[in-house]
């Protein structure tokens, strides 16, 4: 592994320790100050963090001349595209449901309160803070998948077998959402090995990225329907 590519890598496994032993406690201390603007900065402060990471994984993959392919930033091919095309439909679909169900129907709103229980403290219930919150799930949707997905799965491909390179991988995401709990932590780290797959089927990074920011931004306008302002 070259050097920069070994700096990069230790960054990026570093990037959840840092969020726990500094990040967390600095958004904890503003929110229990009552700073109105505390969820708010604390989504530009890790959106600046992920871009950065990112935008510095790019830099240090190109400047030898490597394929940005190699790092999964490709269309899907041939019968991957229309999976690609088949699993989006069905996302929004999804999604769209979910939105409108919870928009409309008080019951719906009640019963997903309780899931969102162990992470609402995160959750935006002002408008300026979803306009943050969505500019930090489309960060992290194509953030931490190139990061998570593309660059670790590069990097360590000489060195493990595919099937290790998913497990830990998927691992490291569940880990970097320790702010979620015991439980946050599974449930991420089985939302890693799902696009993880997704990866290794459609061979483009960019379908996990969709997938992700969708998911993201989608979670963060039921949350503000269900613990923020009236529904309009």
């Amino acid at each position: 592994m070259r050097q920069p590519d070994l700096v990069l890598t230790l960054l990026i496994l570093a990037w959840p320790v840092w969020e726990h032993r500094v990040g967390l406690p600095r958004l904890q201390a503003a929110l229990a100050q009552g700073r109105p603007d505390a969820l708010t900065r604390s989504y530009r402060r890790t959106i600046l963090l992920q871009w950065s990471l990112a935008l510095l994984a790019l830099l240090i993959w190109t400047l030898p001349g490597r394929p940005l392919a190699d790092l999964g930033l490709r269309l899907p091919q041939g019968w991957r595209a229309g999976l690609t095309l088949a699993l989006l439909g069905l996302l929004g679909a999804v999604l769209f449901r979910q939105e409108r169900a919870v928009r409309r129907d008080p019951a719906a709103r009640e019963k997903v309160r309780p899931q969102l229980a162990a992470v609402a403290w995160f959750l935006p219930r002002t408008r300026p803070e979803l306009a943050g919150f969505t500019r930090l799930g489309l960060t992290a949707g194509v953030c931490e998948e190139l990061l998570c997905r593309g660059w670790l799965f590069a990097v360590l491909a000489p060195w493990l077998p595919v099937g290790v390179t998913l497990l830990l991988t998927s691992l490291f995401f569940g880990l970097g959402h320790w702010y979620q709990g015991p439980a946050g932590v599974a449930k991420t780290g089985i939302t890693g090995l799902v696009m993880g797959a997704l990866y290794l089927a459609t061979g483009s990074v960019l379908v996990p990225m969709v997938v992700h920011a969708a998911f993201d931004v989608g979670s963060g306008r039921v949350a503000f329907l269900v613990l923020g302002e009236p529904p309009v």
